[in-house]
């Protein structure tokens, strides 16, 4: 594979070709795995008989054929937002815009969301624990204030200045604040891991029920707390085992980050499908150890009862939320290691942003590129090499949606980002495989692509479109007809369908503007983009 183009270096700030320790360090963040277990855990009180090792480990598999199309469509189309690339030549250029536009929307949302968790699932459950530990009220009360709306709101927007400012005035910091975020994520699991298997059951009673006395006034609240929820004993069930998977999809389905950064990967034909198999392996690895091991250590009925009981008055913690990385902490009775644990945890929160960095400008770049947005949201900084326009919109667009979010949402609404996602973006991606084979325009392509396999005559790519079309539709279908995810409301459904329209509109008016001025955009979109 030969070396980018200086254009497109310069354009993304990309330092050097990207290995396969940097993909998967990029995948790894995108499936945000130590932030999704909370998702999982959570949702055990409205699926009782649900097993959410095998839950997650099932949805694990169901994506892989998702996971592998991307690694065949980098390595057909290596360029920058490939999957843009891929559904705007296979089925129509206002559906790859739609997918861009898609991705771009709900990219802010992550930035906002993913800001909002740094102290509201980081730093807040740290100061408790750690002031709890030391019988110390001042830091105990450190969890409010840093927890606290105005605090999250004030705190997060410098926080996104800051880091604009990094990664504008110089393009080696976002990939190493980016490797260094995950690495920390990844060790904060690590240590998780280590915290849950060294300890029983027993364990856990003893602890979290010193914790959570002085707030409870009582001596046995993990009892007290299932006997409130009053959740009835069930036995395995594979109905509510099934209707955890919409739930872990939250995780599985972004297998693929690298889909952005196609044109800048080194030896792409054997570096993507690399990357992506270690990333499936190492991402359900881990998102199965953490739920298996919290399940045993802190009880399925806890797990239910606390989450059951969160938001209710018989919930007297002072963290709102029970994410898992909280009561993993209660069993460190050593304030130095819940520090280490509770910063580096923070990392995954961190890298997000950072991904955004990377994301948003490449997007931009390829529709800009393509005439479909104007030029100037790729300008790059002539002094610094940068593409401070996407880094900034990042911060601006980021700060709004932290805004909103703090204000508004909560922990889960997040959900209704996966279904928006899955729908407008991973759903054409996938119909995209199926018809890029197959399709007069584009079939002479394929062919003359290093991924033309086929089995018994039929693509490859077309069979795996038609499995990943199955599973998004199916989950899709589960999403849109139970309540009980909280992502078919009148307001989660508007917002969808606004964001489609919004790229069909700016689409329209791109393709008429440029039209009226000579130049007809739909000729560019019969080949690839020239990077």
């Amino acid at each position: 594979m030969k070396r980018p183009p200086v254009f497109l270096r310069e354009a993304t700030g990309l330092v050097r070709e990207l290995g396969v320790k940097d993909l998967v360090f990029f995948n790894l963040e995108n499936l945000t795995f130590g932030v999704g277990i909370s998702y999982v855990l959570f949702f055990l009180f409205l699926t009782p008989g649900a097993d959410p090792v095998l839950a997650t480990f099932l949805t694990g598999l169901l994506f892989v054929p998702l996971g592998i199309i991307y690694a065949m469509v980098i390595t057909a189309m290596p360029r920058s937002g490939s999957d843009y690339v891929f559904v705007s030549r296979a089925l129509h250029p206002v559906f790859g815009y739609i997918l861009n536009f898609t991705f771009c929307v709900w990219l802010f949302f992550w930035v906002g969301a993913f800001v909002n968790w740094i102290f509201t699932a980081g730093f807040g459950p740290t100061f408790s624990l750690i002031g709890s530990i030391e019988g110390n009220p001042s830091i105990t009360a450190l969890a409010s204030t840093v927890t606290s709306n105005n605090f999250v709101m004030a705190a997060g927007i410098l926080l996104l200045i800051v880091l604009g400012v990094a990664v504008t005035v110089s393009k080696r910091s976002l990939f190493r604040i980016l490797n260094a975020s995950v690495a920390a994520g990844i060790i904060s699991v690590v240590l998780i891991i280590f915290t849950l298997a060294t300890n029983t059951n027993a364990d856990f009673i003893s602890r979290f029920n010193t914790y959570s006395a002085p707030f409870a006034g009582t001596a046995d609240y993990y009892h007290g707390l299932i006997s409130a929820a009053n959740i009835p004993v069930s036995g395995f069930s594979w109905t509510a085992t099934v209707s955890l998977i919409p739930v872990a999809a939250w995780i599985f389905m972004y297998y693929a980050a690298q889909q952005t950064v196609g044109g800048e990967i080194k030896n792409v034909r054997r570096t993507s499908y690399l990357a992506m198999i270690l990333t499936i392996v190492i991402g359900i690895s881990f998102c199965v150890t953490v739920i298996y091991l919290a399940e045993n250590v802190m009880g399925y009925r806890f797990l239910q009862a606390i989450a059951a009981m969160s938001g209710t008055s018989a919930y007297t913690i002072p963290i709102a939320t029970p994410y898992y990385n909280y009561l993993v902490g209660v069993l460190v009775t050593n304030p130095i290691l819940l520090w280490i644990m509770g910063l580096l945890f923070i990392g995954w929160d961190i890298a997000l942003v950072m991904l955004n960095f990377v994301m948003v400008p490449r997007y931009l770049l390829a529709s800009s590129m393509d005439r479909i947005t104007p030029g100037f949201l790729a300008n790059v900084s002539d002094r610094f090499h940068t593409p401070y326009a996407g880094i900034w919109l990042v911060v601006l667009c980021g700060s709004i949606m932290l805004v909103l979010y703090t204000s508004f949402a909560g922990f889960f609404a997040t959900l209704s980002a996966v279904l928006g996602e899955m729908i407008a973006a991973y759903l054409l991606f996938s119909i995209a495989a199926i018809v890029f084979p197959l399709r007069k325009g584009t079939k002479a392509l394929f062919d003359a692509s290093p991924v033309a396999w086929r089995v018994a005559g039929v693509p490859v790519l077309s069979i795996l479109g038609c499995i990943s079309t199955v599973v998004l539709l199916s989950i899709g279908y589960m999403f849109l007809m139970n309540s009980m995810y909280g992502v078919n409301s009148v307001y989660s459904l508007v917002g969808i369908v606004l964001i489609v329209i919004g790229a069909v509109t700016i689409f329209t008016t791109s393709y008429t503007y440029n039209k009226k001025h000579g130049l007809d955009i739909m000729l560019g979109f019969k080949q690839l983009p020239p990077e």
